[in-house]
C-alpha cells in the first residue's frame, strides 16, 4: 500500500474531497476539515491526539496500530480539558482483536459503516463516551510495554528458580553403588562426553587430553566388558587430530549424533544425507552478511551445521540484536528446507532436524547392531551440554523397559543398571550429579581400578 504523497492521482482526489466539504460547511470563523500534508513531529501528533472528540484508523491492513493506543491515553484528560473521545478502528489492524466487543469497530470498505460510526461517535453523551473509553483501557492494559517486561521478568525468574530447584535436587552419584553394579555386569556401555573427560578446549593442539585420561580410557577399554563412546559436538576433522593419544578402540560421536565411527575403525558412518543439508550454502551467506558488520563475531562451519557467534564483538549489544534479526531472516528464508534454528546466550546454530534426537538416535543404532552376547546390563552416559539431554532421555527410558529378547532366559529378571550423569547446572534428564570436588575423570578412575583389580585377580 503506498501513501497518498506516493500517488499523485490520489492525493488530488483527497485535495478535491476536502475542499468539497470545507466549500460546503465552512463559515467566516470555522472551517471544519484540515488536510495535513506534511510530516509532523511526535509531540504535535500527541497534542492533537489530546484534543482531538474522534480518531479514526481505517487502515486496510497493518499489524498492532499502536496509535489508537497513544489515542486512549491521551484521552485521560491530564493534558486538555477533553476526554473519553471516541475510537473509531478498522477490524483488519492487529489491536483489533483485544478490542473485540467495542461499539466503533468498522470494515473501511463500508463507507456507510464509517459515516455510521461518525455519527455515532459525534451523538454519544458524555456518560457513554466514558463507558467507551473505561472499556479501551481495559482491554489494553495487559498489553503495556511495562507489563510485557514485568511478565517476562517473571517467567524467567521461574524457569530459573525450576532449573535451580531440579539441579539441587538430584542425587549425588554414589561411587560405591556404581563399583557395585559396574563389577556385577556382564557387559557394560558407556557414553561420555568430550568436554566432560577432557576440558572444553578438547581438539585444539594446547589442549589436548591428559596423559591421566588416556591411562584411565586405556584400562577401560582394556576390558573386554566394556565399550565405550566419546560423544562431541566438534567435526570429524578435530576429532581426527585429537585420536593419537587416543585408544584406537575408543568408538566416537561427532558434530550431535550426525557422525558415528566404531570402535577399532578408521571410518565416519553419516547420519544426515548430504540430501537433507542443500540449505548450507544459503544459511552460510546470510551468516557471512551479519559477520562483516559485527566486527569480533565469527562463523564456525560444520559438515552438518552452521554457528553464528559474537561472544566476542565489541559491542554485545548490537551484536545480539544483529543476531536476532538474522535468526528470523532464517527462518523467513526456510522454505521448503528441513533445519532447526537454535538461539543460545551469544550465538545463532543451524542444523538438521535429527539433532534434537541426536545422541540418543545414534546410540538406539549401536545398540540395535550389537551382538547379544555384547548387549550391555550396565550403561553410563554423562555430560552437561544440551546434545547429550537426548541421551539421557533415551537411557532413562531403556531402564524403564529394556530390550527382553536381547537377554539371556537366566538375565530377564535381572534389572538393566542405568547411570545418567550431568556435569552442569542446566535443567536437565539427568539422574544424578557429581560428588562434591569429584570430577568425571575421578569417577571413571575408580572404575579403571575395579578393573584392575580384576585383571590382577586371575
Amino acid at each position: 500500500m503506498s501513501s497518498a504523497s506516493e500517488n499523485p492521482e490520489l492525493e488530488a482526489q483527497i485535495s478535491k474531497i476536502a475542499m468539497r466539504i470545507n466549500a460546503t460547511h465552512s463559515t467566516i470563523t470555522h472551517q471544519p476539515l484540515v488536510l495535513v500534508q506534511q510530516d509532523i513531529s511526535h509531540f504535535q501528533f500527541i497534542a492533537l491526539l489530546s484534543v482531538a472528540h474522534i480518531f479514526m484508523a481505517t487502515n486496510l491492513r497493518e499489524g498492532w496500530n499502536l496509535s489508537s493506543h497513544d489515542f486512549i491515553h491521551c484521552q485521560d484528560g491530564q493534558l486538555s480539558s477533553h476526554q473519553h473521545g471516541s475510537l473509531i478502528l478498522s477490524e483488519f489492524v492487529g489491536s483489533a482483536s483485544i478490542f473485540r466487543g467495542h461499539k466503533l469497530l468498522v470494515n473501511p470498505w463500508n463507507y456507510r459503516q464509517c459515516a455510521d460510526a461518525i455519527k455515532s461517535a459525534l451523538e454519544m453523551s458524555p456518560a457513554e463516551q466514558k463507558l467507551n473509553w473505561d472499556f479501551l483501557l481495559g482491554c489494553k492494559s495487559p498489553y503495556t510495554a511495562i507489563k510485557w517486561h514485568m511478565g517476562l521478568q517473571e517467567a524467567l525468574t521461574k524457569a530459573h528458580e525450576m532449573q535451580i530447584h531440579q539441579t539441587s535436587h538430584l542425587s549425588p552419584l554414589s561411587p560405591t553403588d556404581l563399583k557395585r553394579s559396574y563389577g556385577a555386569a556382564r557387559a557394560r556401555m558407556f557414553f561420555l562426553e568430550d568436554s566432560a573427560i577432557f576440558g572444553p578446549a578438547f581438539g585444539v593442539e594446547e589442549s589436548l587430553p591428559s596423559s591421566k585420561a588416556c591411562e584411565t580410557l586405556r584400562t577401560l577399554v582394556d576390558d573386554p566388558k566394556n565399550t565405550l563412546y566419546i560423544t562431541s559436538n566438534r567435526s570429524t576433522e578435530q576429532i581426527q587430530e585429537a585420536l593419537e593419544k587416543l585408544p584406537c578402540e575408543l568408538g566416537f560421536i561427532a558434530e550431535n549424533g550426525c557422525f558415528l565411527q566404531e570402535p577399532g575403525s578408521d571410518s565416519w558412518v553419516p547420519f544426515v544425507p548430504e540430501s537433507a543439508l542443500k540449505w548450507h550454502s544459503g544459511i552460510k551467506k546470510m551468516m557471512e552478511y551479519s559477520h562483516e558488520r559485527i566486527e569480533g563475531s565469527r562463523i564456525k562451519e560444520r559438515r552438518c551445521s552452521l554457528t553464528f557467534h559474537y561472544d566476542g564483538a565489541l559491542d554485545r549489544g548490537v551484536a545480539a540484536r544483529q543476531a536476532s534479526e538474522l535468526a528470523d531472516q532464517i527462518n523467513g528464508a526456510r522454505g521448503r528446507a528441513d533445519f532447526h534454528v537454535v538461539r543460545e546466550a551469544a550465538s545463532v546454530k543451524v542444523e538438521p532436524p535429527h539433532a534434537a534426537l541426536g545422541n540418543g538416535r545414534v546410540a538406539t543404532y549401536i545398540l540395535d547392531h550389537l551382538p547379544n552376547i555384547k548387549y550391555p546390563s550396565f550403561i553410563f552416559a554423562a555430560g552437561g551440554s544440551r546434545s547429550d539431554e537426548a541421551l539421557f532421555r533415551w537411557a532413562n527410558e531403556l531402564a524403564v523397559a529394556p530390550v527382553a529378547s536381547r537377554f539371556e532366559k537366566s538375565e530377564l529378571g535381572r534389572t538393566l543398571h542405568v547411570t545418567t550423569v550431568t556435569t552442569s547446572t542446566r535443567a536437565t534428564e539427568a539422574r544424578s550429579v557429581l560428588p562434591p570436588d569429584c570430577s568425571l575423570l575421578d569417577v571413571l578412575g575408580e572404575l579403571s581400578s575395579v578393573t584392575s583389580n580384576a585383571e590382577r585377580a586371575e
